[in-house]
Formats: structure tokens, C-alpha cells, sequence
């Protein structure tokens, strides 16, 4: 009888210990993929953190008037921006400043007028520095 409970003890000891090995290894293997994650989104925002992310979009104003804003929806400050608005017929662009530069959040207005004849969009090219210390390029296809 006690050969019979030891050996009961004894195979629920290994099959116990087999599990928790298993079950280590489980959890050891989601820990490193949990770790690796979590570096990798540590390197993404601090590299977000230095990237500038310039837009422009069109808003429609009365007979014919557009206002264009350029705004800085990024991280990081844009610096010496340039916007390169093609010559297009049927479009008077009202001035466009050269190298400005926007802090996160902040918008500028470039003013525009249409008279007959003007595309439905034009292509737009910005390009813009940032703390990444790339010269980024951009090119919008903007409607009218």
C-alpha cells in the first residue's frame, strides 16, 4: 500500500513538474515577444518625437476664394518650409512665404483666388527640415 501511494506521488510529481516546465516556457516566450514589442514601440515614438508631419488642405471661401493651410500635425517643430505651388491657369496664389517655419499644432493660411478656367487639383510640393535631420519632401495632390 505505501509502495502504491509513492509511486502515485512520485508520477504526480513529475507530471506536475512537466507542466510547470511547459508552462515556463510559455510564459517565457511571451515575455520576450511582449519585450520586443515593447522596444520597438519605445524606438517608434522617440523617432516620432523628432519628425515634423506638414499637410495642406483647401478651405472654400465665397466666389472663388480659397485659403490653403499648411499645418504642422507632427511632434516636432518644422523649420525653412517651402511650398511650391506650380503656375496654373486660372489660379492666382496671393503669396507664398519662403522658408517659415511652424511649432506642432500651428497653421499657416496661404490665400488664393479662381477665375474661369481652373483645374479641379493641382500637385503641391512641401519641403520641410525637422529635428530628424532629413530634408522631407511631400507632394499633395490639392482640389480645388
Amino acid at each position: 500500500m505505501d509502495a502504491a501511494a509513492l509511486a502515485i506521488s512520485v508520477i504526480t510529481f513529475i507530471f506536475s513538474w512537466r507542466v510547470y516546465i511547459k508552462h515556463d516556457r510559455l510564459l517565457k516566450t511571451q515575455e520576450a515577444w511582449i519585450n520586443d514589442y515593447q522596444i520597438k514601440k519605445i524606438r517608434e515614438e522617440s523617432i516620432s518625437r523628432t519628425k515634423a508631419v506638414i499637410e495642406a488642405e483647401v478651405v472654400k471661401g465665397l466666389r472663388g476664394h480659397r485659403k490653403m493651410v499648411v499645418s504642422n500635425s507632427g511632434m516636432a517643430a518644422g523649420r525653412n518650409i517651402n511650398v511650391t505651388i506650380p503656375p496654373t491657369k486660372g489660379l492666382h496664389v496671393l503669396g507664398v512665404p519662403k522658408n517659415f517655419h511652424l511649432i506642432p499644432g500651428k497653421s499657416m493660411e496661404i490665400n488664393m483666388d479662381l477665375s474661369y478656367g481652373h483645374p479641379d487639383s493641382i500637385d503641391i510640393r512641401i519641403e520641410w527640415e525637422d529635428d530628424s535631420g532629413s530634408k522631407n519632401v511631400s507632394e499633395q495632390a490639392i482640389y480645388l
